[in-house]
């Protein structure tokens, strides 16, 4: 009989018969630690591009573009991406992109998070109460979920194809003129793949699968339950 010792038991059910599936409790700890640093990881690019965002609103005299200011998040992904432009015309993707991008971001974040000095106590009790709302358990559950597909295997054909290689260009050198010459697919890139290969050079070498497009949805999901709560808040 074999050792059932630090397993999970799993029952996977397919019609009538079941099935036992034993679970190392290592393998499910590294598995939720995984899922943890994709998280973080989010929350991070998210709070970052806000940050950016609120900067770049400041310096040309923008208003909120929207009634609630998650519309900084979209306006901070689009400077990023400008910013992330800029510097391959000069220079890789290198290592320091990132880390300067966060904490700037970071930075200007905290910035926006300043309670006015004049209604500190409610200010302080409002945001404890927006925590807890249905919205943000939404949001927070599809966080998880997602975290957990993204820990998964590498799967498109197009990654292998030329995204992977047009990541390591990017990295490596600035624009080459007549890349494509190599190799027609590299001449397909697109703005998201300098934000992969910022991710790529900077703390996740070369794990920036799991963790760029699931960005884009968190972000398109915040806005989403951020616009029905402002939608029962208006009603």
């Amino acid at each position: 009989m074999p050792c059932e010792t630090g397993a999970v038991k799993l029952r996977l059910f397919s019609g009538v018969a079941t099935q036992r599936v034993l679970i190392p409790m290592g393998a499910l700890v590294d598995l939720l630690i995984s899922m943890g640093l994709v998280i973080v990881t989010w929350i991070g690019a998210v709070g970052t591009f806000y940050g950016i965002g609120f900067l770049v609103e400041r310096a040309i005299g923008l208003a909120p573009a929207s009634p609630f200011p998650f519309a900084r998040g979209w306006l901070g992904i689009c400077a990023v991406l400008a910013i992330l432009q800029w510097i391959h015309f000069f220079s890789p993707i290198a290592f320091w992109v990132a880390p300067v991008l966060l904490v700037i971001g970071l930075a200007a974040l905290l910035l926006t998070l300043a309670p006015p000095q004049h209604s500190g106590l409610r200010t302080r009790d409002s945001v404890r109460h927006s925590l807890f709302t249905i919205h943000n358990s939404l949001l927070l559950l599809a966080l998880v979920w997602l975290a957990n597909r993204a820990t998964g295997q590498w799967l498109p054909y197009d990654t292998g194809f030329y995204h992977a290689s047009t990541l390591e260009w990017f990295v490596q050198y600035p624009v080459v003129p007549g890349l494509a010459n190599l190799h027609g697919p590299l001449a397909l890139n697109s703005v998201h793949l300098l934000l992969a290969a910022a991710v790529d050079s900077g703390f996740f070498v070369r794990s920036s699968h799991h963790l760029v497009c699931g960005i884009w949805i968190v972000m398109a999901l915040a806005w989403f339950l951020a616009s029905l709560r402002h939608a029962k808040q208006s009603a």
